[in-house]
């Protein structure tokens, strides 16, 4: 009797195992891992590997190959942009003049269209030591209205002095 309950205790181990290797056997919170899974997971993890390995033997050279042109070209762009402005520094008197010009033609626009929009109308004169005099007239709304918006204008480069605010007589 002893031996025909080893026995079967023998073949229900063996059933058991089979059942935990080839099978999903689920207990409370813990599942075990058969061979199917374990072969899914090695497949998943081998192409994983090609994928990093073609990257790292075509994509990453050409990569490195594009930055390094990247950089060549950046460098003969800084070359030529030096040469430039060595250029410029020699004719100093001639890049001084044009910028000179595109900054009163840029004030000139902008508050001329600060003018329109505040509805006064704008005099301006400029003397040969940069300095900009110019005449607002219309109502005391609409010139405040106006210095406000100059005032808040982070692309203007310059400031208000000597503001002096004076009434006409109408007639």
């Amino acid at each position: 009797m002893r031996k025909f309950l080893i026995s079967v205790l023998v073949i229900l181990l063996i059933v058991l195992a089979y059942f935990i290797i080839m099978g999903k056997i689920t207990i409370f919170d813990w599942q075990n891992i058969n061979i199917g899974d374990i072969q899914d997971l090695n497949k998943n993890l081998d192409s994983k590997i090609n994928v990093a390995k073609d990257l790292n033997n075509q994509q990453y050279p050409e990569s490195i190959v594009s930055v390094e042109t990247s950089i060549e070209d950046l460098k003969i762009v800084k070359e030529r942009y030096l040469a430039k402005t060595a250029y410029l520094a020699e004719n100093l008197e001639l890049g001084v003049t044009t910028i000179k010009q595109f900054r009163i033609e840029k004030l000139w626009i902008t508050l001329q269209n600060y003018a329109k929009k505040e509805k006064v109308y704008l005099e301006l004169d400029v003397s040969d030591n940069n300095k900009l005099d110019f005449t607002v007239i219309g109502e005391y709304i609409s010139i405040t209205d106006f210095i406000y918006d100059i005032e808040n204008d982070d692309m203007l480069s310059f400031k208000i002095k000597d503001f002096v605010l004076v009434p006409v007589s109408r007639r």
